[in-house]
């Protein structure tokens, strides 16, 4: 079996991240938010999912995104 990033269980915390995060950020310019992750991959194409359902659709430019490995 492939460890896979891309299941159920993930997925909803990913979420649950991304709803934490937007009800945190309301007062906040997305701008100036700077982001510390581990977004990985076990399986190609899952490249950075963390980014890509968490900080991209709150608006966090890629540019304040470090991603640590």
């Amino acid at each position: 079996m492939v460890n896979s990033y891309n299941d159920p269980v993930k997925q909803k915390a990913r979420e649950k991240l991304r709803e934490f995060i937007a009800s945190n950020l309301s007062h906040k310019k997305r701008e100036q938010i700077k982001v510390i992750c581990f977004p990985g991959a076990e399986a190609k194409g899952e490249e950075a999912l963390e980014v890509k359902e968490i900080y991209d659709p709150l608006g966090i430019p890629r540019k304040n995104i470090v991603g640590l490995e």
